[in-house]
Order: C-alpha cells, then sequence, then structure tokens
C-alpha cells in the first residue's frame, strides 16, 4: 500500500509538474478568455467522455480478481465495443445541436466542437491500459504510461501555441494528436498483453452496461458538481473570469493530485483486504482511513501557504487575483479525498444505483448553493459552495457506505477482550 502510494504520488506530481509548467506559457501566450474558453471545452469534454466510456473501467477493476487470463481477455475485448457505438452516437448528438452548443462555447469552427468527442474517444485506450496497470497493482507501469502520454503533450503544446503561435486551438491540437498517438500504443501494449482476442460476449458487455451505465449518473454528476463552479461564473461574469478562477484552481489541484494519487493506491489494496474478510484487516483499513482524514484536512492549509511565491515568480500579473481562490477551492479537494476513502465501500458491494442518487443529490445542491453563493459573494462563492456540499455529502457517504458494509470504525471503543468474527 505505502509502496504504490508513494509511487503513485510521485507520478501524479510529476504528471501534473509538466502542465504545471505550462502555466507561465499559457498565461503569457494566452488572453484571459482564451484560457477560459479552454476551460470551458475541458468541461464539455469532461462531461462527454462518460458517455462514450460508460465506465468500463469500473467493470475492468471489479472483475479483474474473479476471472483468469483467458476470461479477462475476453472481457478487456468485449467492453471495448461499447465506446466505440458509444462515440458514433455522441458524434451525431454533436452534429445535430451544434448551433446550441457552439451559441455556448462560441466556437466560430464546427471542426473545433466536434474535436470535443473525439477527444474523449481518445482517451478509452490509454485509461483502459492505466486502469489495468492500476488494478493488477503495477505502479511503475502505470508512471511510466502516464508521465509519458503528458510529457509528449507538453512538447507537443510548446510547438503549437509557442512556435506556431496557434494560441487555444494549438493547446487543443496538442491534445488531440498526443492522446492520438497514444491509443495506438495502448492497442500495441494490450495485444502484447494478450487481452485483446476475437473472443467477444454477450454477458460481459450486458455486465460493464449494468455496473457502468448506473456510474454515467454518478460521473457526470460528479464532474458537474466540481466545473459547475466555472460554468456559474461564465454565465454570470464571462470567460475571463472564468480565466482567473481556473489559474487558482490549477494551484489548487495539489489537493486534488494528492487524494486521486491516494485513491489509485487504495482501491487495489482496498478491495483485496475487503475480500480477506478478516477482523484485523478491517482494524488496519480503518487506521489508514483515519490518517487519510487527517491528511486531507491539513493539505488546504499546506498549499495555501505555498501559493504565494508561486504566483510572485511564476504567474503572468494579470492573474494575481487567482490567489484569492486557492485555499477554498482546495479545501473542497481536501473533503474530496475524505469523500473517496469511504464511496468506495459502495462500488465493491456494487451498489452503483445508490452512488448515482447520492452524487446526483449532491449536485443539486451544489447548484443551488452556487447560484445564491455567487450573487452574495461574487466568484468566490462557488468555492465556498462546493466545499460546503463535498463535506455535507462526506458525512453522508460515510453513514450510508457502513449501512452497507459495516466497518469496527469505533474499534478502540471496544474492550480488548471482546472476540469479533
Amino acid at each position: 500500500m505505502l509502496k504504490s502510494l508513494s509511487i503513485y504520488t510521485i507520478s501524479s506530481f510529476a504528471n501534473a509538474g509538466l502542465p504545471f509548467l505550462l502555466l507561465p506559457v499559457l498565461t503569457k501566450y494566452l488572453s484571459v478568455e482564451e484560457y477560459g474558453l479552454l476551460a470551458i471545452i475541458q468541461i464539455f469534454i469532461t462531461l462527454t467522455a462518460p458517455f462514450i466510456t460508460v465506465n468500463i473501467a469500473s467493470t475492468l477493476q471489479l472483475e479483474y480478481h474473479n476471472l483468469n487470463r483467458q476470461d479477462f481477455a475476453s472481457l478487456v475485448s468485449s467492453v471495448l465495443i461499447i465506446p466505440i457505438v458509444s462515440f458514433v452516437l455522441v458524434l451525431f448528438f454533436y452534429m445535430a445541436f451544434r448551433s446550441t452548443i457552439d451559441r455556448f462555447l462560441e466556437i466560430s469552427s464546427d471542426i473545433w466542437l466536434l474535436a470535443i468527442p473525439f477527444i474523449a474517444f481518445m482517451q478509452v485506450l490509454p485509461q483502459t491500459v492505466l486502469s489495468i496497470y492500476q488494478i493488477s497493482e503495477k505502479p511503475f507501469q502505470y508512471a511510466k504510461f502516464q508521465l509519458s502520454l503528458t510529457f509528449i503533450n507538453f512538447i507537443f503544446t510548446i510547438i503549437f501555441v509557442v512556435l506556431l503561435t496557434y494560441g487555444w486551438e494549438g493547446r487543443l491540437l496538442a491534445v488531440i494528436v498526443s492522446y492520438a498517438l497514444f491509443s495506438i500504443l495502448g492497442f500495441y501494449l494490450l495485444f502484447k498483453q494478450g487481452l485483446l482476442n476475437f473472443n467477444i460476449e454477450k454477458k460481459y458487455i450486458l455486465e460493464a452496461l449494468k455496473i457502468g451505465m448506473p456510474l454515467i449518473v454518478h460521473v457526470i454528476s460528479g464532474a458537474l458538481f466540481l466545473m459547475s463552479d466555472r460554468l456559474f461564473i461564465s454565465y454570470f461574469l464571462g470567460n475571463g473570469e472564468v480565466g482567473i478562477y481556473s489559474v487558482g484552481a490549477q494551484i489548487a489541484m495539489i489537493a486534488l493530485i494528492m487524494q486521486q494519487s491516494f485513491n489509485q493506491a487504495w482501491v487495489p489494496y482496498l478491495f483485496k483486504n475487503l475480500k480477506a474478510d478478516r477482523y484485523t484487516n478491517d482494524i488496519k483499513i480503518v487506521k489508514i482511513s483515519y490518517m487519510a482524514f487527517a491528511f486531507f484536512l491539513i493539505l488546504p492549509f499546506l498549499i495555501e501557504i505555498i501559493s504565494h511565491p508561486i504566483f510572485t515568480l511564476l504567474i503572468d500579473k494579470k492573474f494575481a487575483k487567482a490567489a484569492d481562490y486557492v485555499f477554498w477551492i482546495a479545501l473542497g479537494y481536501g473533503f474530496l479525498g475524505m469523500y473517496k476513502v469511504v464511496t468506495n465501500y459502495i462500488v465493491y458491494e456494487k451498489k452503483t444505483s445508490v452512488l448515482s442518487i447520492l452524487t446526483f443529490s449532491s449536485l443539486l445542491l451544489n447548484l443551488v448553493l452556487n447560484y445564491f453563493f455567487i450573487q452574495t459573494y461574487g466568484p468566490i462563492g462557488v468555492a465556498y459552495a462546493t466545499t460546503v456540499t463535498i463535506g455535507f455529502f462526506f458525512i453522508v457517504v460515510f453513514y450510508v457506505a457502513n449501512r452497507f458494509h459495516k466497518m469496527p470504525w469505533l474499534y478502540f471503543l471496544r474492550s480488548s477482550n471482546e472476540t469479533i468474527h
């Protein structure tokens, strides 16, 4: 667990470090409005991806320990049919409603509009490779693949934005090229590992849809939850303010990286130890959970401290106002890390429909708070709203998860001679 966590953390920081190095470049070569437009486009990509992937990675992670190598290869080959069909449907949707979507994004060319579902589709094979590396507990291979993808993305961004001065279009072009290359590489790696064959089985497709379809609501609600702040700012204050807010969110993303790194190491460790069904394992899980809670609460204060020299040395002065948002966004990400510690019990019990209801409910609460807080406190109000909502729903999910899967959270109150299991 600690070894994997260390590797994932180092990898994630290195992975985020390259885009972080792009901040001085993008804030220099792009206007505040262009940076804001990129942030809005990223929201659309994030919201589109679950409809294409149908969360097949969840099926792969849940079934990895239940199938032999040959059957798992059939599972991988079968579920990859789903994104192909979904991509075609989503592409038709974008073509049918391109005028409506374009009025929101204000992109002059249909080509860049249709690039959104294409970018989402290009993430399928790389994410499949990363999911398999994660659940098979191969953090070194995970890190090597992830960092290589990010490095290529970084290089092409420098070429298209700085050298060729393509502006925001250059940044999108870099994403397309890098993900296209790593989709080819991902296909090769899966084939080389014997995880692609022609044994397509209907039962695996149906199982993936059964697990993944309810999670679409969960993932979409979660993504919209984390990005609705920028949508509200865009609607009430314009893309310029979105650009400033997004820079603050980029610095606060240190907390997001930490909780994602923890979750990457936590999921395989948790599922394997829960499957063992031993009380000593449960105690160990609970102790790690408490340490994670404490760390995620302290982390936003540390990020606030280090953010000041970052803004002084690296960020263009026209984005200086972004410093006001860092702490509250980081605190929200910290609560999100605590939420993920416990939400995996619901996934383990395959109660994905319940998880979707909870996530959708949190989205509704967040939208209401965003609406009132932005008018009361200005753009920082959406950061307040996100933090309050995630903190509240951490408590709710903690309770629900413990109803589905009892854990000895109060083990220290039990007498030493009490026997359990």
